[in-house]
């Protein structure tokens, strides 16, 4: 499943006066009925799956987008550390809230989360004035399939095909690059920056937020409400 929303330009010079940095957004493969409330593995099978750790996760993700981007002519995206607690945050929300969007329950987007987390969302460069936050989110199962097997006595064991990280980086990657608005944001020359936000949810599942910024973004005066 994935997701996408856009920032916005207010202005730059006479030229671009109210025009779209980014617009529309990509719908997700499925519902997401069926992707919290299907069959899931019970908590012992879905525990003894390899290994994946959430920061190695977000770099590979930030290294294969650079080498996505590099091959289109553009330049890599800086990692921006003051976004990561925002990506991260929304991931882990979606994971302990059973949703996948860009509005939480609170009916904040990815502009309202950044000002609570301090981040100014205006940016400018040069005689162009930019507004707003990309982002780019993408849910997953850590596999690709499992067989559920019954004994004659009625006793059940699993074989799973299990991804691995490699998997879990290329799929990401891939799925944002065949849609055309998320692929749109990857590829937008316009942003210079971004952080990966993963969990590693519960049961099987696997959130991903990607927030990209024109520039690096500013910390509001008061330090913003990071909670």
């Amino acid at each position: 499943m994935l997701f996408q929303s856009h920032a916005r330009l207010l202005g730059c010079a006479l030229l671009l006066v109210g025009g779209l940095l980014l617009s529309g957004c990509a719908t997700m493969q499925g519902s997401s009925g069926d992707f919290f409330d299907g069959e899931v593995l019970p908590e012992t099978v879905a525990t003894s799956g390899p290994a994946l750790e959430s920061e190695l996760l977000e770099r590979a993700i930030h290294n294969e987008v650079n080498r996505v981007r590099q091959r289109h002519g553009l330049a890599a995206l800086a990692w921006i550390e003051p976004v990561a607690p925002l990506a991260r945050a929304h991931s882990q929300d979606m994971n302990s809230q059973r949703y996948f969007g860009h509005v939480n329950a609170a009916g904040e987007d990815a502009q309202l989360r950044a000002a609570r987390f301090g981040l100014a969302t205006t940016y400018t460069r040069g005689p162009c004035q930019l507004e707003g936050i990309g982002e780019n989110l993408y849910a997953t199962h850590r596999y690709r399939e499992f067989t559920l097997r019954r004994s004659p006595a009625q006793e059940a064991s699993y074989d799973v095909d299990w991804k691995s990280a490699d998997d879990v980086v290329a799929e990401t990657v891939q799925a944002w690059m065949t849609s055309a608005t998320h692929r749109a944001n990857l590829l937008s020359p316009l942003y210079q920056g971004h952080a990966i936000g993963v969990v590693v949810g519960d049961q099987d599942k696997i959130f991903v937020t990607q927030n990209l910024v024109p520039g690096a973004p500013a910390l509001l005066a008061d330090g913003g409400d990071a909670r």
